[in-house]
């Protein structure tokens, strides 16, 4: 691995699964720091703005708000499969690769680190995107509705215009 890359493993049990040689072995390599809580949000953009990468290898199907958040800090993504997002575009917000799929993984990862022009093709494509301001923007927005439309469906009221229901319409009653 280029020995200019800082590897950041950020989240609580991030590194649990990784084979201890394995790891002291990537360590010989690049530097690696493990984050091994929740981080807080006033770090992340802290993290956001010295990274290269971020990595989501989700096991677990998720739809997360941090895509949005590394395309604010024009910050390339590479994703499993599992890390839903209707914006997210191959090849301008990063790369996907199949869930589960260590080869995927290392090789794109091979890939983007070692060849050192596709970071800067990756931040080009990005920068072509919202401004980073229109971003938050839309972000904080969709977080609001979220959260107004979860406190709505507690007492039976409908959903925002412009939110579907789906994972914020109340609960229904079990049958029977």
């Amino acid at each position: 691995m280029d020995a200019s890359v800082h590897l950041v493993l950020a989240g609580a049990g991030v590194a649990r699964h990784i084979d201890p040689p394995l790891q002291e072995r990537a360590r010989r390599e690049t530097r690696i720091t493990v984050i091994d809580r929740y981080v807080e949000p006033d770090e992340v953009a802290g993290l956001f703005s010295d990274a290269d990468l971020l990595l989501m290898p989700y096991v677990k199907r998720c739809s997360s708000p941090i895509l949005d958040l590394a395309a604010a800090f024009r910050l390339p993504v590479l994703r499993s499969d599992r890390v839903e997002s209707p914006r997210f575009r191959d090849g301008v917000h990063g790369l996907t690769v199949a869930s589960g799929s260590a080869r995927q993984l290392h090789t794109a990862i091979r890939e983007i680190v070692g060849n050192r022009a596709r970071l800067p093709q990756l931040r080009a494509a990005l920068a072509n995107t919202e401004s980073v301001l229109a971003a938050a923007s839309r972000l904080s927005e969709s977080h609001a509705r979220m959260y107004r439309d979860a406190r709505s469906s507690r007492h039976g009221a409908a959903p925002a215009k412009g939110l579907p229901a789906g994972d914020f319409a109340a609960p229904t009653a079990p049958p029977g």
